[in-house]
């Protein structure tokens, strides 16, 4: 009898080692099951990320290309005297104050894709209130507008109006061929 209680006392301890070696290897087995699949949750969400820092980088490609504050193409003398007669009838200069405007040639910017428009205007015997308010109602209405060069002259010395020639101008994307020389258009 001891020969068969020895003989199943190692039975029980081979069944024993057997099912604790099963339990131990279920569980690293599960145990790595759980990290592959952690790492394909984080290997879709560092894809989906890729994706969208790919689309967002094409993105701001393409909002490089046109600035906001320039023109799709080059105004006609009508479309910018049209912004400019709009702004001046809704600050309340009146139109005798308006004495001429000279479009200017166009000028290509140096190392860049763009040109830049410009028209001078003349009014005569303004306020600086009401030019100021021509200035900001003309920019405001068309943020690709803007006022680079002023000149005031006061005639009357005694009065608070001035005579003003300013120009009006705008940035227009114009891509240069490669290997084209920088000047003019």
């Amino acid at each position: 009898m001891n020969a068969h209680h020895a003989e199943a006392k190692r039975t029980f301890h081979r069944v024993m080692l057997f099912t604790g070696l099963s339990v131990l290897l279920s569980g690293l087995g599960y145990l790595q099951w759980r990290s592959l699949a952690s790492r394909k949750d984080a290997y879709r969400v560092a894809a989906a990320q890729l994706v969208q820092m790919q689309d967002d980088a094409r993105e701001v490609l393409r909002l490089r290309e046109i600035p906001k504050k320039a023109a799709p193409r080059t105004r006609t003398s009508q479309e910018l005297l049209a912004l400019v007669e709009r702004s001046v009838d809704a600050v309340g200069i009146p139109r005798a104050s308006w004495r001429d405007s000279l479009p200017q040639p166009a000028v290509r910017i140096p190392n860049a894709d763009y040109k830049r428009e410009a028209t001078r205007i003349s009014l005569e015997r303004i306020t600086l209130r009401q030019l100021a308010a021509f200035v900001y109602d003309l920019t405001t209405n068309d943020p690709t507008l803007q006022v680079p060069t002023l000149n005031l002259i006061n005639r009357v010395p005694d009065k608070d109006t001035f005579d003003t020639d300013l120009a009006v101008a705008y940035l227009v994307f114009a891509p240069q061929a490669k290997g084209s020389a920088v000047g003019l258009p």
